[in-house]
């Protein structure tokens, strides 16, 4: 029986965007499972890259329209939607045990503890350094300030601007080694 055979296994709908490194983790689970999912580009930007669209089921599904959300049919008619990236790779992990697919487990299995030290390190290591708030503002800043601009570009293809907006990384970056990390 073919992987996308299985007795009972549910459609899953992996709405992602390809530069969200969240969705990407997600992804990879996928992937490494080799477990059959519809991608579906939940954010198209205008040809100037200056204004985007997120995909009209995305929205009916996951109101805040945010990256990943995977959705799940079952044969029996129930339907999960299943969003942020850590959830969404525990649900795949599990996924994939429940219905036999290859690859090693991503999380622990056997050991509870275990697997929610696992699961919560890298909230931990993000809470230590940063209180609510301010992680909300600062993300805010970077999507606004770094993330859509980088991406306009892209969608632009402008070779000068892009260059342009690299130079200024690499700068950065060279900046960021001179400065001692505590």
């Amino acid at each position: 029986m073919a992987m996308t055979e299985k007795q009972g296994f549910p459609r899953l709908r992996f709405f992602t965007s390809d530069y969200c490194p969240f969705a990407q983790r997600a992804r990879i689970a996928l992937e490494w499972f080799k477990i059959p999912f519809e991608l579906i580009e939940a954010i198209t930007f205008s040809e100037g890259g200056s204004e985007y669209d997120k995909h009209p089921l995305l929205l009916e599904k996951n109101p805040k329209g945010l990256i990943p959300t995977l959705l799940v049919n079952w044969p029996d008619g129930r339907e999960e939607v299943v969003t942020e990236s850590l959830v969404v790779v525990e649900y795949i992990d599990n996924l994939a045990a429940k219905f036999g697919f290859p690859g090693e487990p991503l999380l622990p299995r056997d050991d509870p503890t275990e697997r929610c030290s696992s699961l919560s390190t890298d909230l931990r290591i993000i809470a230590s350094f940063l209180d609510r708030q301010r992680l909300l503002e600062r993300a805010t800043f970077y999507n606004k300030n770094i993330t859509s601009p980088f991406y306009a570009v892209l969608m632009r293809g402008d070779k000068a601007e892009f260059d342009k907006m690299v130079a200024g990384a690499e700068n950065f970056i060279s900046e960021v080694h001179l400065v001692p990390l505590r």
